[in-house]
């Protein structure tokens, strides 16, 4: 029963209560129900799990793009 998913967003919120229930809602008012109801619509955070702190530390020195002057 239900979705799985381990966050459910505005979307498919709305997906879950048109197919279990026969609701029809439009994506904005399920994320205001949400909010009413105390919850949060919460985003993942992507981490690359085979990252290491020198791997890091190197990408962030030679590939990573940032500006030469902080001061403009």
């Amino acid at each position: 029963m239900g979705l799985k998913r381990n966050r459910w967003d505005g979307v498919v919120v709305v997906e879950y209560l048109e197919r279990i229930h026969g609701v029809r809602l439009k994506v904005r008012q399920a994320q205001r129900w949400i909010r009413q109801l105390g919850f949060s619509l919460r985003q993942p955070i992507y981490r690359y799990a085979q990252a290491t702190t020198e791997g890091v530390e190197e990408f962030r020195k030679t590939v990573k793009k940032t500006p030469d002057d902080k001061t403009k």
